[in-house]
C-alpha cells in the first residue's frame, strides 16, 4: 500500500481506503507491527491492530518527524531541533541531542534562523537524524548519546538507510556510506542539477528528486542501482515543469515508487522502478508525507 499522510487524515491511495480520518496529520510512520502518527504537531497517535488512539502529547514545539524503535518506542523530531522520545507513554526530550558540540552555530535560513529536524533513518541499532541546518547526526542506544557524521554545511536535507547502507539527499547531491556514516562517497553523476531534498532506498538501488534550487520547478526523479553508481532519469509520467520534492515526498519499495510534489496534490506511482508513472491520486488537501509498505 501507498500512504498519504494529508491535511485530512491519513489514505491508502491505492485503495481509497480512510487509515485515519478528520484530523491533520502531519507526519506518518509504519512499523512491521504498529503504525504512528503525528497529528496536528502536538498529539502522538498509534494503532498496533486494534485501532487509533493517542498515547502522548508534545507539550514543547511542533513534531516534524517520527522514526519507530526497535523496542516499541518512537523518536521525534520538533521544530528548533530537538528530539523527543515516547515510550510506553512518557514523553521526554533527549537533553542528550541539546547538548551536542556546536548546536549554538545551527542556522537555517530558510526559517528565520531557526533550525528543525528534517529526517530520520534506523538501520539495525543504529539511528540517524538530519537537522536542517545542522548536519547529521548518529545514536547508538536510542538517543541517549550521539555522534555527528556530516557538518551543518552538508545541508543534509534527508537520510535513509537500510542493508548497511546510508545515503543522504544534500545540497550538492548524493552521500552514501557502507560503514555507519564514518566515510562517505558523493556523487551528481547523471543528475540535471545537484541540489537533492529526499531519497529512497530499497534493497538494491536509490531513488532521489533532483533540482536546481530549492524554489525551482525543474524537478526530475532519478535511480542508481546500485547506489554510488551513475544515476539515471526517471521522470516519463511526470509534468514537464515539476515543483521540488520535499523529504519523505518520494518512497520506493522493491518495484514500486510514489512521487509527490511538495506543494502539490497529486500523488504519482510506478509499478516499474519508475520508468514510467501514473497519478494515481489527485486533488488531494495538503500532502505532507508518504509511507510504502
Amino acid at each position: 500500500m501507498i500512504l498519504a499522510a494529508t491535511a485530512d487524515g491519513v489514505y491508502d491511495i491505492e485503495t481509497g481506503a480512510t487509515i485515519l480520518a478528520g484530523c491533520d496529520v502531519g507526519f506518518f510512520a509504519k512499523h512491521p507491527s504498529e503504525s504512528w502518527a503525528m497529528v496536528e504537531g502536538r498529539g502522538v497517535q498509534l494503532d498496533a491492530g486494534s485501532g487509533w488512539f493517542e498515547v502522548a502529547r508534545l507539550e514543547r514545539g511542533t513534531g516534524l518527524v517520527a522514526q519507530p524503535l526497535s523496542n516499541g518506542g518512537l523518536l521525534i523530531g520538533t521544530t528548533g531541533a530537538h528530539v523527543v522520545r515516547v515510550n510506553d507513554g512518557d514523553v521526554k526530550r533527549l537533553v542528550s541531542f541539546d547538548v551536542v558540540p556546536g548546536r549554538d552555530l545551527w542556522e537555517n535560513p530558510a526559517a528565520a534562523g531557526r533550525p528543525d529536524v528534517w529526517s530520520f533513518a534506523s538501520d539495525g541499532g543504529e539511528v540517524f537524524v538530519s537537522v536542517h541546518v545542522g548536519g547529521l547526526w548518529r545514536s547508538r542506544d536510542d538517543g541517549d548519546s550521539w555522534t555527528n557524521v556530516l557538518a551543518p554545511a552538508t545541508d543534509v536535507h534527508q537520510v535513509a538507510a537500510t542493508n548497511g547502507v546510508v545515503a543522504v539527499a544534500a545540497e550538492q547531491g548524493f552521500g552514501l556510506s557502507h560503514d555507519g556514516g564514518d566515510s562517505w562517497s558523493w556523487t551528481t553523476d547523471g543528475l540535471h542539477a545537484p541540489y537533492l531534498q529526499c531519497v529512497a532506498l530499497t534493497d538494491n538501488a536509490v531513488y532521489v528528486g533532483a533540482s536546481s534550487g530549492p524554489f525551482a520547478d525543474d524537478a526530475a526523479v532519478y535511480r542508481a542501482s546500485p547506489p554510488g553508481s551513475k544515476f539515471e532519469r526517471r521522470s516519463f509520467g511526470l509534468p514537464d515543469a515539476f515543483e521540488s520534492i520535499g523529504p519523505y515526498h518520494l518512497v520506493a519499495e522493491n518495484d514500486r515508487v510514489a512521487v509527490a510534489p511538495w506543494l502539490g496534490n497529486t500523488v504519482f506511482a510506478s509499478q516499474d522502478v519508475g520508468a514510467t508513472w501514473t497519478p494515481v491520486a489527485q486533488d488531494f488537501p495538503a500532502i505532507h508525507s508518504l509511507a510504502i509498505g
